[in-house]
């Protein structure tokens, strides 16, 4: 589930929301029509949750900019390996900006992700993944931050 639940701030967390370098964990985003992005999350490590902020936050900072108050997550995609050795975090997903919290959500998402298909509000996620990440979402929504 894609809840907010603040779990603290870490170093790692806090070194994770940056455009993804070729190697190690960070953010891509895409958009692919006026209101509508290709957002990802990506950890090689890290606190448990750690791809789902970055992905949420960046979320949340592209629909701020364009001028939207909310967003739905129309798709969304989530993998998280453990092991021994290594472990990483995945999550990929799609967004479209709204200014109603009352918009249908229309959900593009495979039947195991279909609960991840809500609308979420912007203020509320960049408090909440900010905190987690550690983040100042004033200077986050001015400009990216360096590589």
């Amino acid at each position: 589930m894609l809840g907010l639940a603040l779990l603290g701030t870490s170093g790692a967390a806090i070194a994770q929301y940056r455009p993804m370098p070729l190697a190690g964990g960070g953010y891509s985003s895409k958009q692919v029509s006026e209101a509508r992005w290709k957002v990802r999350g990506f950890s090689p490590g890290g606190p448990e949750h750690l791809a789902r902020h970055v992905a949420l936050y960046r979320a949340a900072v592209v629909a701020k900019r364009a001028g939207f108050d909310h967003f739905v997550i129309v798709d969304s995609w989530l993998q998280s390996a453990r092991g021994r050795l290594f472990s990483s975090q995945n999550v990929e997903l799609t967004v479209v900006g709204t200014n109603s919290p009352e918009v249908p959500v229309t959900c593009e998402a495979k039947k195991e992700w279909v609960r991840n298909c809500r609308v979420m509000d912007v203020k509320s996620v960049l408090q909440d993944s900010g905190a987690f990440l550690g983040r100042d979402s004033a200077a986050d929504l001015l400009a990216d931050p360096p590589a």
